[in-house]
């Protein structure tokens, strides 16, 4: 469907220029028309109608279709009027004979249970633009508006607030005292009635009515007025009834925390921090304000939001980010006691699921936690949380290994995947260490001073799948040339074992035969069948996750 008016209104305009004249089309016709599915490019290629086609062919053609809705109940037709009169008033040059008809239609169209929100929903919006481009004519609709906002105030969608908004200038004194004095007793919630509320509120200087809660029928609207004039208006007379309110939040205390006396920002701080926990009343982006607005924290105060926010970081991980964002010191203080958390969670969790199906939910969020701690310490800081991570690869759940590894793709040392690729009892662990390794010289990370003595051992090794992969990273290194490739050509050359299958052997050979000049783009990019020439750390990190290693004699190419 063409949902632009824009879009429509061309659509029309190449319709009836296509019929070479004024062709009287029913209504049925107009509306198939207008509701097209087929955006043609006629429709959809120009934001700026033709002056000649809106004078000339749209609006004499309109006020036929106009003539018609006189006799019509349809309110599809008219939400269409609409869109067209919107047309027409941002082309403000233009002049259509029913622009009476269609402002009497809209506000009727406006007034509560008397139309569809679709068709209220258009009226506003002609309104609006009505507004826009004529100040005069929508100053003299501004008691009608009024009445409108004050009727709707049980309705779910408030399309009329931000009309009055519009030209609050024009609103009267008697107007303003009228939405003032309804304000107490309308249901629904609204940003845009608590911004006009706000605003003839802050012209008449009357802010009586939002002193007593027991007046109201929704004190959140009266909360969020308020929370509006002291943070946009600076009206510091309110912020008592505010802060003492039972429903007052963590975001309205921030808003009046400039404001307060030392002694009462302290209470204030030490109160909420305590009630971290409680979802309604703190908000995740209200919690990254309070951390940002009411710093700096001591470190026992981070101990304490920790405790009471713990269990909400398995709902919210981000709350944990906004910690270690407002003070990394505390992170790098307390990280031994913070990991041992989450691997009691993670224990806890295992032993209330089976191990074959994982609670997701606390994987998922645990390892956002490492990832948030590791940024904060830094690589060189890390071996503790990698150490206890490592422990996770003999772990029977297949995800939580797959987490491990892509975590330490990321952040482990050398000596942790060398210790991984020799020692590891997993078979498929030490194939995903080799895979790193080489996709970081490949990324050209310097080789360490005893590459080419793990290499060695590797090419030796009793696992043939362990060797089979060490081809691969022996590939990566001779592809550096200089000593490293020499030393590693002549370590290849000398790794000959007798269980070594045809296919092994011969990816040895075609290596070992490679000049040095030729290798980068030969040697190892293609080794038994496996393309490897393209392949980042992502991408090998991705096929380690989701590869199926067996050690199985009889099906030895494992890549």
């Amino acid at each position: 469907m063409l949902k632009s008016p824009v879009c429509r209104v061309h659509l029309l305009g190449h319709h009836l220029c296509e019929e070479g004249g004024m062709k009287m089309i029913s209504l049925d016709a107009a509306m198939n028309l207008m509701l097209s599915d087929n955006e043609s490019l006629q429709a959809t290629k120009a934001v700026n109608i033709d002056g000649n086609i809106l004078r000339n062919k749209i609006i004499p053609f309109t006020t036929q279709y106009v003539n018609e809705l006189h006799r019509s109940s349809n309110i599809i037709y008219l939400s269409i009027i609409f869109d067209m009169a919107e047309i027409f008033e941002y082309n403000a040059q233009q002049k259509y004979p029913w622009r009476d008809d269609v402002i009497k239609w809209s506000i009727e169209t406006l007034h509560k249970n008397t139309n569809t929100g679709f068709a209220r929903k258009n009226a506003s919006h002609f309104l609006s633009a009505l507004i826009s481009s004529d100040i005069a004519t929508g100053s003299k609709l501004i008691p009608d508006l009024i009445e409108l906002v004050i009727e709707s105030g049980d309705q779910f969608h408030d399309w009329i607030s931000n009309l009055v908004i519009q030209q609050i200038e024009q609103v009267s004194p008697d107007g303003a005292n009228h939405i003032i004095e309804s304000a107490p007793k309308r249901e629904m919630f609204s940003l845009d009635f608590c911004e006009l509320l706000a605003a003839v509120m802050t012209r008449e200087q009357k802010f009586s009515c939002l002193h007593d809660n027991t007046q109201w029928l929704n004190n959140k609207l009266r909360l969020t007025t308020m929370k509006m004039l002291i943070e946009n208006n600076e009206i510091t007379e309110l912020i008592h009834s505010l802060l003492v309110d039972p429903e007052s939040r963590l975001d309205h205390f921030t808003v009046c925390y400039k404001y307060l006396p030392e002694k009462a920002q302290k209470e204030g701080v030490e109160k909420w921090i305590r009630r971290l926990d409680r979802l309604k009343m703190c908000q995740a982006e209200h919690i990254k304000q309070f951390l940002k607005i009411c710093a700096p924290f001591t470190v026992e105060q981070f101990d304490v939001m920790y405790k009471v926010m713990k269990e909400r970081f398995e709902r919210n991980h981000s709350l944990f980010k906004y910690l270690t964002d407002a003070c990394p010191a505390w992170v790098k203080l307390r990280c031994s006691s913070i990991v041992c958390d989450i691997f009691d969670r993670l224990s806890s969790s295992s032993a209330s699921t089976s191990s074959i199906i994982p609670d997701l939910t606390i994987v998922d969020w645990s390892f956002a936690i490492f990832e948030y701690i590791l940024q904060c310490i830094g690589d060189e800081n890390c071996d503790f949380l990698l150490t206890k991570l490592m422990l996770l690869l003999h772990d029977d759940n297949e995800i939580l290994r797959e987490k491990v590894i892509r975590c330490l793709a990321l952040h482990a040392t050398e000596k942790q995947l060398h210790r991984l690729a020799l020692k590891d009892e997993r078979q498929q662990t030490r194939l995903s260490a080799i895979d790193i390794l080489s996709a970081r010289i490949e990324a050209g990370k310097t080789p360490s001073s005893n590459e080419e003595t793990i290499v060695g051992e590797l090419l030796t090794d009793s696992d043939l799948c362990v060797r089979e992969r060490a081809i691969c990273y022996a590939g990566k290194l001779i592809q550096l040339g200089g000593t490293v490739g020499d030393n590693v050509r002549q370590i290849l050359s000398c790794s000959m074992n007798d269980d070594d299958n045809n296919s092994f052997a011969k990816s040895r050979r075609e290596l070992l035969n490679v000049p040095n000049s030729q290798s980068k783009s030969n040697s190892s990019d293609q080794i038994d069948g496996y393309d490897n020439s393209n392949a980042s750390l992502s991408d090998l990190v991705s096929r380690i996750t989701l590869s199926d290693y067996v050690n199985n004699d009889e099906e030895l190419d494992c890549f």
